[in-house]
């Protein structure tokens, strides 16, 4: 048995994906592409998922996560994760272009991106993302390992008290979504899909010092010590 076989029969994963089929598609299909392999759970839901990811009694080793999901995406998810900490490693999955998507997905912390249905290459892209390495499928994005992405995120909200993974995965259930109003919750629903403040400035006419004063209210309103825990308790309440 190989080094990276070996990675891979402690590996415990969890699949999300939006689309119940294909999820089950998923399962079946990931520990015959890498034997060994332990699906320790799965779901629909990304919320759910943030949730167990960010828990010390649900994390997996690996999330394979589909691009596309109901409400968000695979980096809005990815970022959550990133910035608690540096496991699980991610590893997102999607039937579009992979230059769509993978400068995103890197950006967001991810360590690989693979082709639904391109079974050699997910084979591929498995055992270096079980192995603790990162895949591309794009010659000219790099991808960071787990820990190079936490430590490289942190570096950017190092002047930010960033809650704990348990304190966010008990606490973003337990805030009023409600009190945003309708123009904040566009504003924070885009930014959970990875939008920066200049892109939606752009698309709502206004200017990115708004977006700004904006998303500091959100804060304020939701009680979140940063924006991404802010994004976290968007991402529970749907």
């Amino acid at each position: 048995m190989s080094g990276i076989e070996n990675v891979a029969a402690g590996t415990a994963v969890a699949v999300l994906d939006n689309d119940s089929m294909a999820l089950e598609r998923l399962c079946a299909v990931l520990p015959k592409l890498l034997p060994g392999l332990s699906i320790i759970w799965s779901t629909t839901s990304a919320p759910e998922s943030l949730r167990r990811c960010l828990d010390d009694g649900w994390r997996p080793d690996l999330l394979i996560a589909d691009v596309e999901l109901d409400g968000t995406t695979a980096m809005a998810v990815c970022r959550q994760i990133r910035l608690a900490g540096a496991k699980p490693s991610v590893l997102a999955t999607s039937s579009y272009n992979p230059k769509t998507y993978a400068q995103q997905l890197a950006e967001a912390g991810a360590q690989g991106l693979m082709v639904k249905g391109n079974m050699a290459q997910m084979a591929v892209a498995l055992r270096a993302v079980a192995g603790g390495t990162t895949f591309s499928p794009i010659p000219d994005v790099a991808f960071l390992t787990a820990s190079e992405a936490y430590q490289h995120m942190h570096l950017h909200e190092q002047d930010f008290s960033l809650p704990s993974a348990n304190a966010v995965a008990h606490n973003v259930g337990n805030e009023n979504i409600s009190a945003l109003s309708a123009l904040e919750q566009r504003i924070l629903s885009a930014v959970s899909e990875g939008y920066s403040n200049e892109e939606i400035a752009d698309s709502l006419s206004i200017s990115t010092a708004t977006v700004r004063s904006h998303t500091r209210h959100i804060r304020e309103k939701l009680g979140a010590k940063t924006l991404s825990h802010a994004v976290a308790i968007w991402l529970k309440s749907r």
